[in-house]
């Protein structure tokens, strides 16, 4: 029988394998490798999107907040015109209360009485005058008093005076005029 040496085939299969395994081994690292880095430019790519998006909601956050300053400007200014169209209103709906006030002293005003002057400062007017007595002044107050339009009247100064000759009694009186309807 003849001798078949199988050992140099054993060796070229054994190389053989090994370069086999070593190939195998060597494209599975670089397939993990291939694997690891897209799942790694996938990650990037999320968190890359999820920056853009962030970014984009903080811009639009910025823009919002903008708004809601210039609606709260808006709405400072809005509240500032009402006041003024209140104000306005009030005017309008005060203008003849003055003409009624000064007919309605005219009206109570007794006949030796006197009006020199009548300060209006908001609810209260200040009347100053000559009047014939000090009864009359009185007769004067009680009738302001028992006005609808006036009330509270407070002599605030009478005194006896000189005038042209005549002797007669000078008052300074305050009078409120309350609220009510025809007031307003």
């Amino acid at each position: 029988m003849a001798r078949i040496n199988l050992l140099p085939w054993r060796e070229a299969r054994r190389r053989q394998r090994q370069r086999e395994f070593v190939g195998l081994m060597l494209g599975a690292v670089l397939l993990g490798a291939l694997g690891v880095a897209a799942v790694h430019w996938q990650i990037e790519a999320h968190i890359a999107a999820q920056h853009a998006r962030n970014q984009y909601l903080r811009d639009e956050i910025e823009h919002l907040k903008a708004i809601a300053a210039e609606i709260k400007q808006l709405e400072q200014a809005k509240a500032k015109l009402l006041i003024r169209f209140d104000v306005i209103q009030g005017l309008q709906a005060s203008r003849p209360l003055m003409v009624k006030a000064f007919d309605e002293l005219a009206r109570l005003a007794p006949e030796p009485l006197y009006l020199a002057g009548i300060k209006a400062g908001g609810n209260e007017f200040m009347l100053s005058g000559t009047a014939q007595s000090n009864h009359v002044v009185s007769d004067f107050m009680r009738r302001l008093a028992a006005s609808p339009s006036f009330g509270d009247p407070a002599l605030r100064l009478i005194e006896r005076r000189n005038v042209n000759g005549v002797p007669v009694s000078w008052f300074e009186l305050g009078v409120t005029r309350p609220p009510g309807p025809e007031n307003r």
